[in-house]
């Protein structure tokens, strides 16, 4: 993979992709799988701890660095750091899109009890929606709930065919033409499928958010509602006893 197209893709997201890689060095996939479990306190991680908790050496810490599109161990936790900020940043719009965005208290808490009763969590969603998907992702690492995401089901279709029945498979349309891409994917998988669109004609909708301006961009809807849910599925984890 060239080093532009590496760069591109968020850190959090290349690290799973390097578990979920069935010809990926095994040494690769130790040091990633340790980096995911360990990623709110990835800025403490030495390279001496990642080598020891891994059994690796420094070399192949290296190499799995470069391979993963950076030049050494500080380059990529430095990552981590510029994708924060640029997510503060990005993030700023939401206080605005309180006032537009409008989505029923009943599609709410449908999203909130499928997360609530499925394990394991995929996103499929148009290039257009990236960042709004992956700051779900990484929002949700903070609690421990790792969730996948399929940017490219080309790319991504032999991890879609392994899904199992405890899967929830959430769809983020902005049109029909790219919900109607994906029919022949997603027909016979396994799992709840949730379809999200942005008006009730999409085809297939199974949640709907809509916007009180015409103007707002899709990308920003979807952020604002997928922050919403983390920050509602945040308050329930944290309130709930066994």
């Amino acid at each position: 993979m060239a080093e532009h197209e590496t760069k591109s893709i968020h850190l959090l997201q290349r690290l799973m992709d390097r578990i979920n890689c069935e010809y990926e060095d095994l040494s690769y996939s130790k040091c990633a799988n340790y980096l995911v479990d360990n990623y709110n306190r990835l800025q403490d991680i030495s390279l001496q701890e990642l080598c020891d908790k891994n059994f690796v050496s420094k070399s192949t810490v290296r190499r799995f660095c470069q391979n993963m599109g950076y030049q050494n161990f500080s380059e990529l936790k430095l990552s981590k750091a510029t994708e924060e900020k640029t997510a503060k940043e990005e993030m700023g719009i939401l206080e605005y899109l309180k006032r537009q965005v409008d989505v029923s208290e009943i599609d709410i808490g449908k999203i909130l009890g499928y997360l609530d009763d499925y394990s394991s969590v995929y996103i499929l969603f148009p290039n257009e929606l990236y960042f709004a998907a992956y700051e779900f992702q990484r929002q949700m690492s903070e609690l421990n709930r790792i969730v996948y995401l399929v940017p490219n089901i080309d790319l991504h279709f032999s991890l879609i065919e392994k899904l199992l029945d405890t899967s929830l498979v959430i769809i983020l349309n902005i049109d029909e033409q790219y919900t109607n891409s994906l029919e022949d994917y997603i027909k016979d998988i396994k799992g709840k499928i949730c379809r999200i669109s942005l008006s009730k004609n999409e085809n297939g909708g199974d949640i709907v958010i809509g916007s009180r301006e015409q103007s707002v961009d899709p990308k920003y809807l979807y952020l604002y509602f997928l922050d919403m849910i983390f920050k509602l599925f945040e308050n329930r984890e944290r309130f709930s006893f066994p």
